[in-house]
């Protein structure tokens, strides 16, 4: 009796499995040449290291000192409060440094335990679910001379890294974990993802050197954070400086220029730190470019610090598509497809202004990482073909690949949205894509039909005037051919003039403006005139669905009207977003600027409420796209309920967002317009215009 479909196919994966393990494991011509290092490269590094330790040390020894200065005034001063004249004054000027001092030493000592934020969640395989990538990397491991790990994980950065599973804790040992980016193994082949393996493996093949480097970076990570990070304590103490009477927060606003001076301190202590180490942090860099070309080869190194970028470029664009799905209610069921398919739409120009990024790029003096071009002339020094030749794709190492995406991509939600997080948000990427070309087919038509003059900033104001209808198509196609030749004749104006206009003197802007406004109006007529037609005899008998064309049209010109409405309000809120990033500079630089950071409480205010003045009327307007939420309103879209207590950051992205989105939003009205106009044009014989050029775009 034959067995089970299901079975059958067990079996063949089975076989399959085995199989690709024997290629796998038996493309493996030997180890590589040991990578060498003189000894005053390992020396160098000790010192290095010696002095990274020394610099916190600094720093604990300065806590001490405060500490010490604190306790000496508190014994030895109080003679202060038995002096002649206003008690309380001799009270406060006694007490006041032993609560500035206690204070700053508190701040001074939150650096030292506080903890880095928490990683974003990632899923920890076990040899028996993934037998052959546990394999695969005991395989590079003994190619490089280096320890194997033993935890392996994955999550959705287009990165891999090995590191000290237990940090400090595990370097007396080799307890190392191996962590690798999905997205890496889907965009790279087997070849170039084993290269990949060998540079992280390759910083761990020399024992000591391996240490020194890890205590070098974790240092320098800790000042990193702790100069830049902010935390309730902060906001506490800000709270109380600027809450209480002035007779007593003197005393915190002193305590701030001294948390001030801290930081400063620990800055230049940072900054020390980048000097000393960052040379030696570059060529440790090299050197795992070594291991990684003598595994997979010279020229594929190139190949795949390339695609490695590519990827990156296609992450940033994966991830907005992913704000995009979320702002419709849904979420892509596995992101490192999304990437890959990110990948698939760069045009060539695109990938030549990539290119040119990296060719062009420079190392400079802080940096951690040599330029891309300066690891390419190191790796070719190499001149080795590799001893790892494979060509096939990275995810025959991985039992189920596409189900160990679905899953890493859902803790990642789980990460951002935690118990909030529904199974029914999560949708076939095929089906959120099919979604995506219908929007991208909206922009799309409003660029081609606009022939690339659509300008977010500027206003199409599409009037509710009635037009007399031909009777004839003919007529029809007459008075669409005149106006379109019309219109044609002032777009390269138009876009020079729209250049020029943030450029010029305020008088000349005002002339510009009118100008502009005079081709808009021409444009509008032209996209109104088209509509309108939906209505004429002589056109509806000819186009598919016409009456629900002229019931959509209808629909969408009525809310381009109402989002026109706000126009002011949200070139007011553009302008408060620009002198609020200006703030933002200006606190970042110096935060113990009163002024700057009064007026940063009052342009956080003034954003909540342009942002409510929009959105509130548009709370009683349909959405009127497809949306995971029924009956969804424009406003609702735009953007959910505010909330309270929101910090000053947080005003400042939901402003943007909310501006990018209405931006966005009324683009896409527009374009859906031009997509029912283009139809009207077809069916009177007449060719949609070409696309513009790319750099008109």
């Amino acid at each position: 009796m034959s067995g089970s479909p299901e079975v059958e196919l067990s079996q063949s994966q089975s076989d399959s499995e085995e199989n690709y393990e024997e290629i796998v494991l038996g493309a493996f011509q030997g180890e590589i040449e040991e990578v060498k290092v003189p000894f005053t490269y390992r020396f160098g590094i000790l010192l290095v290291a010696l002095v990274m330790v020394l610099l916190p040390l600094i720093y604990i020894g300065m806590i001490g000192l405060v500490g010490y200065v604190v306790y000496y005034h508190a014994v030895n001063h109080t003679g202060i409060l038995h002096e002649n004249g206003n008690a309380t004054v001799r009270f406060l000027i006694y007490v006041a440094p032993i609560v500035i001092g206690c204070i700053l030493v508190l701040f001074m000592f939150k650096p030292i335990f506080s903890r880095p934020a928490k990683p974003s969640k990632q899923i920890n395989l076990d040899k028996e679910s993934e037998p052959l990538l546990f394999a695969f990397v005991a395989k590079i491991c003994e190619a490089v001379h280096a320890p194997i790990p033993k935890r392996i994980e994955v999550n959705n950065e287009v990165n891999a890294s090995a590191s000290f599973r237990r940090g400090f804790w595990s370097m007396l040992g080799n307890d190392l974990q191996l962590t690798i980016g999905l997205p890496l193994v889907s965009g790279l082949n087997i070849r170039q993802f084993a290269g990949v393996l060998a540079h992280e493996f390759g910083h761990f093949s020399q024992g000591i050197g391996m240490r020194f480097t890890f205590i070098i970076r974790s240092i320098s990570y800790w000042f990193t954070r702790v100069v830049y990070e902010r935390d309730e304590w902060d906001d506490r103490l800000e709270g109380w400086a600027k809450g209480l009477d002035f007779r007593i927060c003197w005393i915190f606003h002193l305590a701030r220029l001294f948390v001030w001076l801290t930081r400063k301190i620990l800055w230049a202590l940072m900054m020390l730190g980048h000097v000393v180490s960052t040379f030696m942090l570059r060529q440790m860099e090299f050197d795992a470019d070594r291991h990684e070309a003598r595994l997979a080869g010279s020229e594929v190194f190139e190949s795949t610090s390339r695609k490695i970028s590519l990827l990156s470029f296609a992450s940033q664009g994966a991830y907005n598509d992913l704000g995009d799905f979320y702002r419709e209610g849904r979420l892509v069921d596995d992101l490192p497809k999304l990437i890959q398919h990110n990948i698939d739409q760069f045009t060539p120009e695109v990938l030549q202004r990539i290119n040119q990024h990296v060719n062009e790029a420079k190392t400079g003096f802080f940096d951690t990482h040599p330029c891309d071009r300066e690891r390419y002339d190191s790796a070719r020094k190499e001149n080795t073909d590799g001893v790892f030749q494979l060509e096939l794709p990275s995810t025959v190492v991985f039992s189920d690949f596409e189900d160990l995406s679905k899953a890493v991509t859902w803790d990642y939600y789980q990460g951002i949205f935690g118990e909030n997080l529904r199974a029914t948000q999560v949708h076939p990427i095929h089906e959120l894509l099919e979604r995506q070309d219908v929007e991208k087919e909206d922009f799309n038509a409003l660029h081609r039909y606009f022939q690339g003059t659509f300008r977010g900033s500027r206003y199409l104001m599409l009037s509710k005037d009635t037009a007399d209808f031909p009777n004839e198509k003919e007529e029809a196609f007459k008075s669409i051919s005149d106006q379109r030749g019309a219109y044609l004749q002032h777009v390269d104006k138009y876009k020079e003039d729209s250049r020029l206009h943030a450029k010029v003197s305020p008088a000349m802007r005002d002339k510009l403006h009118s100008e502009l406004e005079e081709f808009e109006r021409i444009a509008a007529k032209r996209l109104k005139f088209t509509l309108q037609l939906l209505d004429s005899p002589i056109l509806t008998s000819g186009i598919e669905d016409a009456k629900k064309l002229r019931a959509r049209s209808g629909q969408l010109l009525e809310v381009n009207r109402k989002l026109n409405s706000h126009k002011r309000v949200i070139e007011d809120l553009s302008g408060i977003l620009e002198k609020q990033g200006e703030l933002f500079q200006i606190v970042s630089k110096d935060n113990s600027n009163e002024s700057a950071i009064n007026s940063l409480l009052l342009n956080s205010d003034e954003i909540l409420e342009c942002v409510n003045k929009v959105r509130h009327p548009l709370l009683s307007v349909p959405y009127p796209f497809d949306h995971a939420i029924k009956n969804i309103s424009t406003g609702g879209f735009l953007q959910s309920d505010l909330g309270k207590g929101l910090a000053h950051d947080q005003v400042f992205h939901i402003g943007d967002d909310f501006v990018q989105s209405f931006v966005r939003f009324r683009a896409r009205v527009i374009g859906h317009l031009c997509v029912i106009a283009e139809k009207v044009e077809k069916e009177l014989g007449m060719e949609p215009l070409p696309e513009p050029k790319e750099e008109e775009g």
